[in-house]
């Protein structure tokens, strides 16, 4: 099977059909929108989504975090560092009562390098979506210094 890599999408809007799109606000944070992979009546089941990082290098070792929105089963997420061979991180099963999971984390060491955010087997009309992408000092501080005005998420993902 060939392995075709496309593109995630920035929304600011709820979007996708009532059952499977994504339809909730994240609720620790509704107004910066979020990222986003699926389509109503497209199957995108042969193709890979990746969401790089720009490269970059920890002075000590921090924890990612972010929230993940999933109402449907058969997408897989997963969360890769400095290549394709180390994800340590799989979306969890699917839970009914739950839209965003939230505060979903990663330890990221001082020789990680790069972040990867692959979504597969997004059949038609599935939805995943990425939010409140950041890091954190392993005593739970925010590791991007103030002196950023923009939040890590742009700063990594979208130079």
């Amino acid at each position: 099977m060939p392995f075709y890599r496309a593109a995630w999408q920035v929304s600011k809007t709820l979007l996708g059909n009532p059952h499977t799109g994504i339809h909730k606000l994240n609720p620790k944070d509704n107004s910066s929108g979020f990222v986003y992979v699926g389509l109503d009546g497209n199957d995108f089941s042969s193709e890979v989504f990746v969401l790089e990082s720009s490269r970059f290098k920890l002075q000590e070792p921090a924890y990612l975090f972010f929230d993940v929105y999933q109402r449907s089963m058969g997408i897989q997420l997963k969360v890769c560092i400095n290549g394709f061979e180390d994800c340590p991180y799989s979306n969890p099963p699917l839970k009914a009562s739950e839209f965003w999971l939230q505060d979903q984390q990663i330890y990221l060491s001082t020789g990680s390098e790069k972040i990867y955010f692959l979504a597969s087997k997004v059949r038609q009309n599935l939805y995943l979506a990425l939010d409140n992408i950041r890091l954190q000092t392993i005593d739970g501080h925010s590791y991007c210094p103030e002196k950023y005005k923009q939040p890590a998420t742009e700063k990594l993902f979208f130079d």
